[in-house]
């Protein structure tokens, strides 16, 4: 069809470009994402020990699902793994261990986004019920009208 009809072609993909671009949409939000630990002392053979629970999460009206895709954490080499992926929500984790550290987090957005990953750590805090950041990440999408 294109090389019979090549100018007709060539036309018709530039409207159908154009209204494709009439009616499409971007959509760009700014969500906050939390990513910290909360912890408890647990006593231990005369010691004590922290259980503590890394986060990752989003405020109550976000559903993390519909921007996270996963959530990959290394932790000390002490620890077997110590790479752990985190697939679905809520993306948290559990262990028990007795010193603070710096945890390596990686966040892998959904597709629809087009979006890098965010490398970020998150430094284990056993002071008080423990600690977080805030980020904010801007998503871009594209929907239609």
């Amino acid at each position: 069809m294109k090389n019979v009809f090549n100018q007709e072609y060539s036309s018709r993909l530039e409207e159908v470009e154009e209204d494709r671009r009439e009616i499409e949409q971007v959509v760009v939000e700014h969500k906050d994402v939390f990513i910290g630990n909360a912890h408890s002392v647990r006593p231990r053979n005369g010691e004590d020990w922290h259980e503590w629970r890394l986060f990752v999460r989003m405020r109550d009206e976000d559903n993390i699902e519909d921007y996270i895709d996963k959530v990959v954490v290394k932790l000390h080499p002490t620890f077997t793994p110590s790479t752990v992926v985190l697939s679905d929500p809520p993306f948290e984790m559990k262990r028990l261990g007795w010193g603070v550290f710096n945890i390596k987090v990686t966040l892998h957005f959904k597709q629809e986004y087009n979006k890098k990953n965010l490398h970020t750590s998150h430094y284990l805090c056993f002071d008080g019920d423990g600690d977080f950041a805030t980020h904010s990440i801007e998503f871009v999408r594209k929907t239609f009208k």
